[in-house]
């Protein structure tokens, strides 16, 4: 069954998950696009279907939170170089490491313009 677009999913999670205890409610279920996109993506590297409503299997719940948790701080939060300011900012500039190889080039010289908080 395909999740309706305007309706919000309620996550529970069996209590001996790890995930339990997040509590996480999700926002509005992805659209058909992307759900389409995520099942045959999974199909095709695993050669098994992907089960969204009972998640077994690690990859599983890595593609259940891709489609339904839509924290805004996650794509902020896997970009290692991205995430260096938030990081000197929170926690100060002593925990932040100095960039290495290619990331010193890119921070030098970024032909993106810096992201608005």
């Amino acid at each position: 069954m395909i999740p309706s677009t305007t309706t919000p999913l309620l996550v529970t999670w069996p209590r001996t998950s790890p995930l339990a205890s997040f509590g996480e409610k999700a926002g509005p279920a992805p659209a058909l696009a992307a759900w389409i996109r995520v099942h045959l993506t999974y199909w095709w590297r695993h050669r098994r279907r992907l089960s969204i409503d009972r998640p077994r299997r690690f990859t599983e719940f890595v593609q259940r939170r891709k489609l339904i948790d839509r924290d805004p701080r996650i794509p902020l939060m896997i970009d290692k170089v991205g995430v260096k300011p938030f990081v000197a900012n929170v926690l100060g500039a002593d925990w932040v490491t100095p960039p290495s190889g290619r990331a010193r080039y890119c921070l030098a010289s970024s032909p993106f313009p810096p992201r608005s908080s």
